[in-house]
């Protein structure tokens, strides 16, 4: 206890005397003190920096010989350094929809549209009246029931065999058509045209075929925009 009292008071005696002795001295003199202090410590700084730079160059930057090679490695060997994969299979569709099915989101309802305005009757004739007169475009007459017979069509001969039948394909003519729907018939007996060749040749000129022959088509020779023009006459004579 009686030591440390005797060290503290001769730090404060210590302290005592600094403070007398810089009280004593003049400001310059203090600055120059200092100075001349830290230019000593940059010196020493200076010359110690020296020494290292000194002692860098003189180490070699020359590369010394190649070791020797490292310890070859081992190689893998399968089915013991790694596991040898099993042979897959082709998922089935059910399989497949199975895994993607819970992958699609549920569909956002959209918003319910108003309802639309049902043609009426006349409407409805008008469109059609208003197509184009070709086959692919027509109501076939064999749909529509209670249908009267069409005047296209007039029974030629007399007797109790199969009737010899005349049906007009003038009003399909545009010029452009070259396959007709002609009635179910057994036998095509004459085409006869209001234009050359007036007269048309069958498996020549034309052919016959689908079901009960009601598909008429003309040859590539035929140009349909003399021989089928439209406004001309064209007559089919068949065996029904």
């Amino acid at each position: 206890m009686r030591d440390d009292f005797l060290i503290e008071n001769r730090k404060k005696k210590i302290r005592i005397s600094l403070l007398e002795y810089l009280s004593t001295q003049k400001e310059d003199d203090l600055v120059e003190s200092l100075r001349s202090v830290e230019d000593r410590i940059m010196e020493k700084v200076t010359q110690e920096l020296l020494g290292v730079v000194e002692t860098v160059s003189r180490i070699s930057l020359t590369p010394g010989p190649q070791g020797a090679p490292g310890i070859q490695g081992k190689t893998p060997v399968a089915g013991v350094d790694y596991r040898i994969p099993k042979d897959g299979r082709t998922p089935t569709n059910d399989e497949l929809i199975s895994l993607i099915k819970p992958l699609i989101p549920d569909p956002v309802p959209g918003v319910t549209g108003n309802d639309g305005s049902p043609d009426t009757g006349a409407e409805i004739v008008s469109k059609i009246n208003e197509l184009p007169i070709k086959p692919n475009l027509q109501i076939d007459a064999r749909h529509i029931k209670n249908l009267p017979i069409s005047l296209s069509k007039k029974h030629i001969g007399r007797g109790t065999g199969s009737p010899t039948q005349e049906y007009d394909l003038s009003p399909f003519l545009d010029s452009v058509t070259k396959v007709f729907t002609v009635p179910a018939n057994k036998r095509v007996l004459l085409i006869t045209s209001s234009s050359t060749p007036f007269f048309f040749r069958p498996t020549v000129d034309y052919v016959v075929s689908g079901t009960s022959n009601t598909t008429l088509t003309f040859d590539s020779s035929i140009d349909a925009s003399t021989m089928l023009q439209q406004g001309q006459s064209l007559g089919l004579l068949y065996v029904e």
